[in-house]
């Protein structure tokens, strides 16, 4: 059986060449049904028009809304009160600590964002009651990454305002209930806890 040898053919002479290659094939498409009509062609294929991210923005309900209005307003009362309460009690042996408070916050929250950030992308479903209200905005991200910049304060800062309230409500539970001495004691731990809930309240805010 002989082969014919086209490495030799003029150019343009192939059976089809490149522009008949983008006409008779077919068009890119993903799972998601994002559909480029024309092979080729150059149209962003991630962004708001994708079919993933409308599905996703549109799973964004008023009592998530709620949610989130209320995270940001009980947290804001907490930071409050708590700030008076370590500024009252400050003594001088916090110039030592909090700055060391400070940046071990910084780091912490800086970690703890990325390990949440990878968790939310591998596991879970968008799909669950916990996915669509506190998964669904990292799916989002990747399929629109520049939905975040669209969000209003409340959408992008809720949820992180929401995981502050724990920590700050049990650091008011003890300066009501320690004694002075012990408050002293645990200044330390409560300057780190309430800068980390700072740097974690605006994560969203300043990347």
């Amino acid at each position: 059986m002989q082969f014919e040898d086209i490495s030799d053919s003029e150019p343009g002479c192939s059976s089809m060449e490149e522009e008949n290659v983008l006409v008779d094939s077919m068009p890119e498409d993903d799972p998601n049904g994002n559909v480029n009509v024309q092979m080729g062609a150059a149209v962003p294929r991630w962004g708001p028009q994708h079919a993933g991210a409308r599905e996703l923005a549109g799973m964004y309900s008023r009592e998530k809304r709620l949610q989130e209005r209320f995270s940001i307003g009980a947290s804001s009362i907490l930071f409050t009160f708590v700030i008076f309460r370590l500024i009252s009690t400050w003594s001088s042996d916090n110039w030592k600590s909090v700055p060391i408070a400070a940046f071990l916050g910084i780091l912490t929250a800086d970690f703890a964002s990325g390990l949440v950030h990878w968790g939310a992308d591998t596991f879970g479903s968008a799909e669950t009651f916990i996915g669509r209200n506190f998964i669904r905005p990292f799916r989002e991200h990747h399929v629109d990454p520049t939905a975040i910049t669209r969000h209003d304060f409340i959408e992008c800062n809720g949820d992180n305002f929401l995981l502050c309230i724990p920590n700050l409500a049990h650091i008011l539970y003890q300066h009501f209930t320690y004694t002075r001495e012990e408050i002293h004691e645990w200044a330390f731990i409560h300057w780190y806890l309430l800068l980390l809930g700072v740097y974690v309240a605006m994560t969203n805010q300043v990347c």
